[in-house]
């Protein structure tokens, strides 16, 4: 059973009840993704949809492996600002590289 509620910080008591982490979910805890990742991952994510369906329509190379690239790498990077930068500079690739 639960104990009963505290008064004071609930937080406090939601601490005191919940079970340590421990092996993997304590090294899970710490790479935790923030909301502004996750977001600009679904973003490049729907981007990069977008150059790979254009790549693979077009038979354009360049597109489609820079839309692989934007789906894939937000599963890599855990830094919204290096998201952002990343993101970018793949965006940025077909526009100036041609084949």
């Amino acid at each position: 059973m639960n104990a009963p509620p505290r008064a004071g910080n609930p937080a406090r008591w939601l601490r005191s009840v919940a079970l340590p982490a421990t092996g993997q979910q304590a090294r899970i805890g710490r790479q935790r993704m923030d909301m502004a990742t996750l977001l600009w991952g679904v973003v490049f994510g729907a981007i990069g949809g977008g150059f790979f369906i254009y790549g693979k329509r077009q038979g354009a190379l360049v597109p489609l492996v820079c839309g692989v690239g934007l789906m894939v790498f937000p599963y890599f990077v855990s830094n919204a600002w290096a998201t952002v930068a990343v993101g970018a500079l793949l965006m940025a690739i077909p526009y100036f590289v041609r084949l």
